[in-house]
């Protein structure tokens, strides 16, 4: 059974295309931290959320404690 989430939202079909955040560890939770990537949910499993950044063109393995939902604030 599925127990990731983001931000609190358990993780379910409907979000795979959905925009997120990957922010690293040592940027804080900080948005707009110049490490961060945003990139598509392409799918997930139990351990990981798969997410293409940029033009990768596949999902990368990340972890769900590592990203937020994307939003406009601070990705201007």
């Amino acid at each position: 059974m599925n127990q990731l989430r983001i931000e609190g939202m358990q993780l379910a079909a409907d979000h795979v295309g959905r925009g997120v955040v990957y922010i690293p560890n040592h940027a804080n939770r900080a948005v707009d931290h110049e490490y961060c990537e945003a990139g598509v949910i392409t799918s997930f499993n139990d351990m990981f959320v798969f997410v293409n950044y940029g033009q990768r063109g596949r999902g990368i393995a990340t972890s769900p404690h590592d990203l937020v939902w994307e939003t406009l604030k601070g990705l201007e």
